[in-house]
């Protein structure tokens, strides 16, 4: 369903039977020409995360994901202030089994592997003689084969402020082990969770740094992704761990790029390896140190290396855009240009609603650096949100319409649009943001991404959208210049690979372009549509709605905004219309308005819709929000 808000189900085949428009007949236009400009689409996610940021993902596990779905470009847009490691706490004390700063807890969760035996337990003892003022002690005993007892250190409700790269800080642990051996009886063992590498394992590596009586110098053995690291120990004696990766990794495995990693989960480990074995000691003093030198120009030199290594080796004809995610306050990307972070206000950061002055002064900062400024997830960043009730869901999209409208989007370019759930709303509340916006007189592309962390099996997500750039090259500069121009459209991985354009008479304007057309002119014009490659069974909506400078408000009764579109022609377009080639219709263009399209699968499922072309009868009026020069076309 488009066009329309989806809470409004029974209005929608009102307001699609009472367009001014009708369909004439197909163009002629050779196969392989687009639209007579030198443009081809290119596939590009702009919306990506690995290792420098909190989840499994890494920049090998997504250059497979982008070579095996067959992209053409994409942007990783690491969080910014996780490159850097802010927010993060500097250790924790073993004091209790939970600790709370602000909002947020880091908390030891138990596991355990095998058969423990009845001795086996993990308490905190506090003392002043531990290095931390407390530790995790912790004994266990196997009654039969391997056995062990873990604590994990969970950080997720603290906005997993802990995890990030391994490069650029230490991460050290000490252990005092009282009963430990190795690889025969028992050990006492600093787990390390890292990133997903498929070259090795379709699981995210682990390392365990094992506390081992028996050698006097480390020793190295892995089985595919799981690595043990065993560490020279002397029972009765402090020492400390501290993981090094770029000697420890690629001693496990050869060939890694160790900074392609990010510590995404700690845990401690007490582990019997045989009957009647016993590991027995305490875990104190978890600290994390940053190196002084490692500023934002050296996160974003390594996370750039990093990308550019991986994608060379795994995805090598995939273009690879810089870009960042300003992720403290209003989440804004970066894309090409000069790559920057923002200085933030200290700690914490006004509420989102409240910092409009430092997102607006970040989004003209990003202008400044020659970059694409893109609003990325307008309602929240929550991924997994349960959809909330339609009624619900009109509240919220009266509510951030408002916001967005008060502080002018805060000058972005683009707008994500194209989720089919994000944050407990659906991609129609998502569309209907972006058209209100429209209407208000707002001039934004609207993109659609998927916001991977993981870099699993991209075609079987829930949001995995993409988006098409029409450009006459692939290169960064133009295809954000594609986008920022509104010579877009979004179509779903594994659903929809065809291509979508429009224009008005004969190329006059384009898709993503204002046309400024003042006096008596006609009150008609041809908008033709570019459609190819559409599903079997699918429909294509082509939409018109006006542009008089408010959010539709004031036509619903309970005041939630609305693009106040109509469906052309009458009725959605069935997919076999378009394989002769574009079709053009003779649209309503007597007051200013805006065109786009939307196809549907033979469910009802968006999965493909197209950026706007806009008709303006007269300038937009005092306090109107600006149109970029780029976009005009006066006739």
């Amino acid at each position: 369903m488009a066009g329309g808000i989806a809470a409004v189900v029974g209005e929608e085949l009102s307001r699609s039977s009472s367009s001014p428009s009708s369909p004439m007949t197909q163009a002629v236009v050779p196969r392989g020409v687009v639209n007579g400009r030198g443009e081809q689409p290119y596939s590009f996610a702009g919306h990506l995360h690995s290792s420098f940021s909190e989840f499994n993902g890494s920049n090998e596990a997504q250059a497979v994901q982008a070579k095996l779905n067959r992209l053409d470009a994409l942007a990783m847009t690491e969080h910014d202030f996780r490159m850097l490691y802010q927010g993060c706490r500097p250790g924790f004390p073993f004091t209790t089994m939970s600790v709370t700063e602000g909002d947020g807890t880091w908390e030891l969760l138990r596991s355990s592997v095998g058969k423990l035996g009845s001795g086996s337990q993990a308490r905190i003892d506090v003392a002043s003689t531990y290095p931390s003022g407390g530790a995790l002690v912790m004994t266990a005993t196997s009654d039969e084969g391997d056995a062990m007892l873990a604590y994990d250190l969970d950080c997720g409700s603290a906005d997993a402020d802990y995890r990030g790269n391994v490069g650029g800080r230490t991460v050290s642990v000490d252990v005092f082990p009282e009963r430990a051996s190795t690889p025969h009886g028992a050990y006492l063992a600093f787990f390390t969770e890292l990133s997903l590498h498929p070259s090795i394992d379709d699981e995210p590596l682990q390392i365990y740094w094992r506390l081992n009586t028996e050698i006097t110098a480390k020793q190295y053995s892995v089985t595919r992704g799981t690595g043990f690291v065993d560490v020279p120990a002397t029972v009765g004696r402090l020492q400390t761990i501290t993981p090094d990766p770029a000697v420890d990794f690629p001693k496990l495995w050869p060939g890694l790029d160790p900074l392609d990693n990010s510590f995404v989960n700690l845990g401690f480990v007490a582990a019997a390896t045989e009957s009647g074995a016993t590991a027995q000691g305490w875990f104190s003093n978890l600290r994390f140190v940053t190196d002084p030198t490692y500023d934002a120009s050296a996160a974003i030199h390594s996370q750039q290396t990093v990308a550019a290594q991986a994608f060379s080796r795994y995805a090598p004809s995939v273009l690879v855009v810089p870009g960042c995610e300003f992720s403290r306050g209003i989440h804004v990307r970066q894309l090409d240009g000069t790559i920057f972070m923002p200085d933030y206000p200290p700690s914490p950061l006004p509420h989102p609603e409240e910092s409009v002055a430092f997102t607006t002064n970040m989004v003209a900062q990003i202008h400044q650096h020659n970059s694409t400024a893109v609003l990325c997830h307008p309602y929240g960043t929550e991924m997994h949100a349960p959809l909330l009730t339609q009624s619900q869901q009109d509240r919220r999209l009266k509510q951030v319409t408002k916001r967005l409208t008060n502080v002018e989007v805060y000058g972005v370019d683009v707008i994500e649009a194209g989720y089919q759930d994000r944050d407990g709303m659906d991609i129609e509340h998502h569309q209907m943001l972006w058209r209100a916006l429209s209407r208000a007189g707002h001039v934004l592309t609207a993109d659609g991404v998927s916001d991977d962390h993981t870099g699993v099996e991209w075609a079987a997500q829930t949001n995995r959208f993409i988006t098409y750039l029409w450009a006459k090259q692939l290169s960064a500069p133009n295809l954000t210049s594609a986008l920022t121009t509104g010579r877009a459209y979004v179509g779903e991985l594994a659903s929809f690979s065809g291509q979508l354009d429009l224009w008005f008479d004969n190329l006059a304007v384009v898709m993503g372009q204002v046309s400024l057309l003042t006096g008596a002119g006609s009150a008609t014009r041809t908008v033709w549509v570019r459609a190819d490659g559409l599903p079997s069974g699918s429909q294509l909506n082509l939409w018109r709605a006006p542009i008089d400078y408010t959010d539709g408000s004031h036509d619903s009764p309970d005041g939630v905004p609305n693009d106040g579109g109509l469906l052309v022609g009458g009725s959605p377009i069935e997919a076999s219309k378009f394989e002769a080639g574009p079709m053009a219709f003779k649209v309503d263009t007597s007051s200013s308005c805006f065109f786009w399209a939307d196809v549907l699968d033979s469910t009802g499922r968006t999965i493909a819709f197209s950026n706007m072309i806009y008709q303006l009868r007269e300038p937009p009026p005092a306090g109107a929000p600006s149109i970029s020069s780029t976009r005009l076309v006066r006739e």
